[in-house]
């Protein structure tokens, strides 16, 4: 004769068990998003601060871009680090001659600093090795064109950089 044993009294002892296990998992669930919740308000408190301290790079989001590449919202404006070159052209300047020149000129810095956008500028052009800087100036590696840091750099930059009449 065949002897069975009956296992429904396992099978409800396991079906609770995981009813159980199933009720603890929806309480943390629970838990998991109250937390979640409290952090979005709490991240968007500390961007509302920030937006106060400091504005924006790109006040819609990220830069306008077409794959890695940036692009400018419009063809009328030079790229910055095309214009430092060209300004540089007329001989070495101070950082801060340059920044009042590309301002003077136009550039649209918007509510950034014309200084710290230069700063990255020229950066940018140290590691392409298009400029140099020596004693606080810089200048344009191709032409070689040093011509010695003087006393007040930065009038004797702004009037070689002033129109000539």
């Amino acid at each position: 004769m065949l002897f069975m044993r009956d296992i429904r009294p396992d099978l409800r002892d396991r079906i609770a068990q995981l009813d159980s296990e199933y009720a603890k998992l929806q309480a943390r669930m629970v838990q998991i998003e109250e937390s979640k919740t409290r952090l979005v308000a709490l991240l968007s408190e500390e961007d509302a601060l920030w937006e106060k301290v400091q504005p924006p790079l790109f006040p819609g989001g990220s830069p306008p871009s077409d794959g890695n590449r940036i692009t400018l919202p419009t063809e009328s404006i030079p790229h910055l680090s095309n214009l430092l070159l060209e300004i540089l052209k007329v001989g070495n300047h101070g950082k801060e001659a340059l920044a009042s020149e590309v301002a003077r000129r136009g550039y649209p810095f918007g509510n950034r600093s014309s200084l710290r956008a230069v700063h990255f500028a020229l950066v940018g052009l140290q590691r392409q090795q298009k400029v140099a800087e020596k004693d606080g100036e810089y200048y344009l590696l191709e032409a070689n064109n040093w011509t010695g840091k003087n006393e007040s750099s930065d009038h004797q930059s702004a009037q070689r950089l002033a129109p000539q009449q």
